[in-house]
């Protein structure tokens, strides 16, 4: 409760400095600002107070939805501070709305610019080639090429001629092994087919590999081996396998918990085994 009333008093306070700053535009400013308000901050309370979507959020809603509060809400304490620091700056000049105005307006500028960018590189395929030199290498490993596949967040949005292009750049690599590490979908299961689509035809000569990622966790794949909490049997082109859950290495409590709670693989489980994996940003792969 008390981290509810903090987060609104933030909110109401720097939505009211914007406010304060757009009169000067006249009664069209502050009804746009409060407008803004509602949009970007309603939604995002209900995401907090459900803990997720209750709905599939389909290509629309993420666009004009998600990514709005999402943006604005990532900007709004840069052009609140901008929109104080102007009023201040100005208040002895008798000049504070302006320079207020003028002020949060330039970060505003910035902060799209910034942003424009950033959904510009999102576009592109970048391809980074790596030399790795491992102390110790068996010479059969010697000249193996890998190729990695990060943090695509495939979902309704994302282009599918882009994902065909990296799928197309992947298989014109010729890499031995092919390595997905994480983060292959944006927090829903449902979006996992859309993946499977664009890659499902991936080969390499010594296997194809996926990790999940911390947007790949519980809410988009509940029930899956990796977040059972229990070794699980399945079968995969006519082989047994025992899927063992990731062994976390974060500081987070629930993870060392969910660790302390993996039970002990059997003899037979041995045999088979197959461990999950799960990269966690600032933690590496």
């Amino acid at each position: 409760m008390n981290a509810l009333v903090r987060f609104l008093g933030y909110q109401i306070a720097a939505w009211f400095a914007l406010a304060l700053v757009a009169r000067g535009l006249g009664w069209a400013g502050p009804f746009i600002v409060g407008l803004l308000a509602l949009y970007t901050t309603i939604p995002l309370l209900l995401f907090v107070r459900w803990r997720g979507w209750p709905f599939y959020p389909g290509a629309a809603f993420r666009l004009l939805v998600v990514r709005a509060l999402l943006y604005t809400q990532l900007m709004l304490p840069f052009v609140a501070a901008g929109a104080v620091i102007g009023m201040l700056i100005g208040l002895p000049l008798g000049m504070s709305m302006v320079i207020g105005r003028a002020l949060s307006g330039a970060i505003i500028g910035a902060g799209a610019l910034v942003l424009l960018a950033g959904y510009v590189g999102s576009r592109r395929l970048v391809v980074r080639e790596v030399e790795a030199r491992v102390r110790g290498l068996p010479m059969a490993f010697d000249g193996v090429r890998i190729a990695q596949i990060s943090d695509l967040h495939v979902g309704p949005q994302t282009s599918r001629r882009f994902l065909r292009r990296v799928a197309q750049t992947v298989s014109g690599a010729g890499p031995d092994i092919i390595a997905v590490t994480g983060d292959v979908v944006d927090d829903r299961s449902e979006d996992v087919p859309w993946y499977a689509a664009a890659f499902a035809t991936l080969r390499a000569p010594l296997g194809v590999y996926l990790i999940p990622g911390n947007h790949d966790g519980e809410r988009s794949h509940a029930g899956s081996p990796c977040d059972s909490g229990q070794p699980r049997h399945l079968r995969w082109l006519g082989r047994r396998i025992a899927v063992a859950p990731p062994e976390y290495g974060g500081d987070d409590s629930r993870e060392r918990l969910a660790a302390r709670r993996t039970p002990r693989l059997t003899a037979r489980d041995r045999r088979h085994r197959r461990s999950c994996r799960r990269h966690a940003p600032g933690k590496g792969a």
